[in-house]
């Protein structure tokens, strides 16, 4: 069946603020989870009838609005505000298929072939020209956001965390304009999924400064390091990340008690306090041979980086409250 591009009237280039209600409700689509199962922590498919039922539903309310908007002479420009929204819909429906596509291992061939077809589909939807795909960046953070563990983990042994099974999947899409937005779309996801795992293993770490666990705090600073170096890589490729791509983003979205554990650890200023500064001391002696140290040593400033604007917003926040 063929798809029909989405676009807006001539002269209404309307890009209105999208809500989480906006998109369709499962993060993995008709698809699911590939790898792990409902039980074993995977987001279950949405069930084609249900999704149908929904949109069914969703385009008789659009219509009775329009109708409405008719006759009471509502401007045109809300009219193709929702409009807008209602593209950001029906394309949000493709992004959940391909995450869920994505889910599948990287060494199944099959799982490559279909992606390829739903990278193909998205193109197709597009027109070639991802600026028409309304809302799909709002869309892959969304979704990327409420994915399980082991969704992650099943995105992590796909194509996504294996380059040469990533290339030879692109490598099955004939067009080279379909070819060069497949790879924009994959390095968008790539850099989220990047993110996602910066923020478990900087809460892992948070956890480590808690107890004084210095071998965990290791560990979980230097994946939390490699997780950062391979967003930097995503957003080389032309990514653009919203507001939810960057590390302060990250911070906010930590629970309150791992917030709380950096910021005492950045005040801990003293040697011997067991603060940031005397983990970064400890970074900075490794042998310089050691190819995580500099990850290492650069995701730590990104983070003093961050703490220090947080706790600079928050000053300035009780000042503007103190004075009224």
């Amino acid at each position: 069946m063929a798809i029909v591009a989405l676009s807006l009237p001539p002269g209404m280039n309307v890009q209105p603020e999208l809500e989480r209600q906006d998109l369709g409700f499962c993060p993995l689509g008709t698809v699911g989870n590939l790898a792990f199962q409902p039980e074993q922590g995977g987001t279950a498919r949405a069930s084609r009838a249900g999704v149908m039922l929904s949109n069914l539903r969703r385009s008789l309310a659009n219509l009775l609005n329009d109708l409405t908007a008719c006759f009471n002479g509502a401007p045109g420009q809300a009219r193709a505000s929702r409009k807008y929204v209602g593209q950001a819909h029906a394309g949000s429906h493709y992004i959940g298929n391909l995450l869920g596509r994505l889910t599948a291992p990287a060494h199944a061939q099959e799982g490559r072939a279909a992606t390829a077809r739903a990278l193909e589909q998205l193109s197709e939807l597009s027109k070639g020209d991802l600026s028409k795909l309304r809302g799909w960046q709002y869309c892959v953070a969304i979704y990327l956001e409420e994915l399980t563990a082991a969704d992650l983990k099943a995105l992590h042994g796909g194509v996504l965390g294996d380059q040469d099974a990533r290339q030879e999947m692109l490598n099955q899409i004939p067009s080279e304009q379909a070819r060069r937005l497949a790879e924009r779309v994959l390095s968008e996801i790539s850099a989220h999924m990047w993110l996602r795992a910066a923020q478990e293993t900087l809460g892992e770490f948070a956890d480590g400064l808690a107890v004084s666990d210095r071998p965990g705090q290791m560990t979980s600073l230097i994946n939390f390091g490699k997780s950062l170096d391979r967003v930097n890589a995503a957003g080389k490729d032309g990514t653009e990340l919203d507001g939810r791509g960057d590390l302060d983003f990250c911070l906010q979205s930590l629970p309150k008690r791992q917030l709380h554990y950096l910021l005492l650890s950045k005040l801990q200023r003293k040697p011997g306090e067991g603060g940031l500064d005397d983990i970064r001391a400890l970074v900075s002696g490794w042998y310089g041979d050691n190819p995580e140290r500099q990850l290492t040593l650069a995701a730590l400033d990104r983070l003093c980086a961050a703490l220090e604007r947080w706790m600079h917003a928050y000053k300035s926040e009780r000042a503007q409250l103190v004075k009224g």
